[in-house]
């Protein structure tokens, strides 16, 4: 999908004139920004994953403390 995006920037540059070695040139550096963005997108993955385990994590000691709770309640009242 990059080259074809590489290739849609060079035609329109060379259809607004720029001349040839700078519209390659900047056809390359704007497929080059790409490597940055799944580096970013795999580093948010991650984050993502780590803050479903938090909260699952988070779940789970919330529900111990509300089974004690019950327990300590009925254990009370009976």
């Amino acid at each position: 999908m990059a080259r074809l995006m590489l290739t849609d920037l060079y035609d329109a540059l060379r259809a607004a004139n720029i001349p040839e070695d700078k519209a390659r040139a900047a056809a390359s550096s704007v497929a080059d920004f790409d490597g940055p963005i799944e580096r970013i997108e795999t580093k948010l993955t991650v984050m993502m994953s780590l803050l479903g385990v938090m909260l699952a994590v988070m779940l789970g000691g919330f529900y111990a403390v509300w089974a004690q709770l019950v327990v300590m309640s009925a254990r009370l009242s009976g």
